[in-house]
Formats: structure tokens, sequence, C-alpha cells
């Protein structure tokens, strides 16, 4: 059954500890060990690859999207798929060359590195680079953020001003908002902002129903 939903407004977040521009967005990472010798998403077929999650946008639809856009079929072209049901394990598994490569969510990175699990003396976010890492990005995808919506019967006029106030909301009360993790402002949002997801949903979906080699 589908429901008339409208996009509102999108939640800025810290990019890194101390950020006070926010951005919209994350990024899905395809990652592998610097001593792996994959340096391109070509690199991968023939390899042993983790996602998160069949469901997991971020670490599961979003890198099959990217895969198959290179021509790879994980089901197909991978040696093997492990589903490690968090990005964490992820991490883990890729670090200690469990698995040649794998997918999770950027905004991980200074919190592994926080718990001392990741080390690397500056995340170069526009050119996708963890420098002075032993953890190598070989692709990287914005995905964005969790919107706030509302029922389309509410009409246009009462939506706006849903809107209209969440974008009015001062900086300083933004600091004490705990319901949705720190945030630093919001941003309005439309259908077309997650036009690419919904191609990543259906492409994944699609995939998954032919069979494995």
């Amino acid at each position: 059954q589908k429901i008339d939903v409208v996009p509102v407004v999108v939640a800025k977040t810290p990019a890194f500890p101390g950020d006070k521009v926010g951005r919209t967005y994350y990024k899905s990472v395809i990652l592998t060990h610097v001593d792996s010798g994959i340096k391109t998403l070509r690199d991968l077929k023939g390899k042993t690859f983790a996602f998160v999650a069949p469901t997991s946008t971020s670490g599961g639809i979003a890198p099959r999207y990217r895969l198959l856009q290179e021509g790879i079929n994980p089901e197909k072209d991978l040696e093997r798929i492990v589903y490690s049901g968090t990005h964490e394990a992820v991490f883990v598994a890729v670090k200690n060359k469990k698995v040649q490569a794998g997918a999770m969510a950027d905004h991980y990175f200074h919190r592994y590195k926080s718990r001392g699990m990741l080390d690397f003396t500056m995340y170069d976010e526009p050119n996708n680079v963890l420098k002075g890492s032993d953890i190598h990005i070989v692709s990287a995808q914005k995905v964005p953020g969790t919107p706030m919506i509302a029922r389309g019967k509410l009409g246009s006029e009462f939506i706006g001003k849903i809107r209209a106030a969440f974008l009015s909301i001062p900086v300083d009360t933004m600091g004490r908002m705990k319901f949705w993790g720190e945030t630093l402002g919001f941003e309005p949002i439309t259908h077309q902002d997650y036009v690419d997801v919904g191609e990543m949903e259906k492409l994944s979906s699609e995939l998954k129903k032919q069979k494995p080699k």
C-alpha cells in the first residue's frame, strides 16, 4: 500500500568533531586494507567482500549499486560475500584482513579513531582519503540523510509551515535537541533529492532475485 508522503527537511549533522557547518548527507564507502593491492573497484572481482546487511543503505544497497555501475555483480563476480550485521563488524573484518574489502558508512571513522580502533591523521572527506591510515577508501558515494516527512493530505500550506518552523529554529536551540542526535540545522528537501536512493534500491532488489553462481 502506497502512502502519500512529502519530504519536509533533513538535518545537518557534523562531518567531524568540532564541525560547525554540518552536512545533509553521509557517505557509503568501500574499504580495503592498504596491503590488499586493491586500488579500484575493478580490482574487487574475485575478492571476498563484507556488507553490513542487504537492507542497509550505506552498507548494502548503495555499495551494490556502485559495484553494478562498474559491471560487477556481487553474487557472480565476488569470491565470497559476508553479511557482518554491523558497520563495526565490517570495519574489523577489513582491518584484520578477514575479508579483502567491505562497505560501511563514513560517519563511523572518527568514532573508531576515538576508541583506538582506527588510526589516521586526517579524513579528507571531499577527496575520500584517510591520510596516514592503513585503510584505503576505494570508492565513496553520497547518501542523503534521513528526511523528516509529512502526510501529503496535510496540504502544501500546512506542510510549508512545518518546514518553516524547522528552518527557523535558533542555532543555540539546535544544540539542545536530542531526538535527532547532534544537529547543526535543517535544510529543505524534495522527492528529487532521493531519486538516486530509489534507483539504488530498485537495482539492488533486481540483483538479489538473480541466482548466485
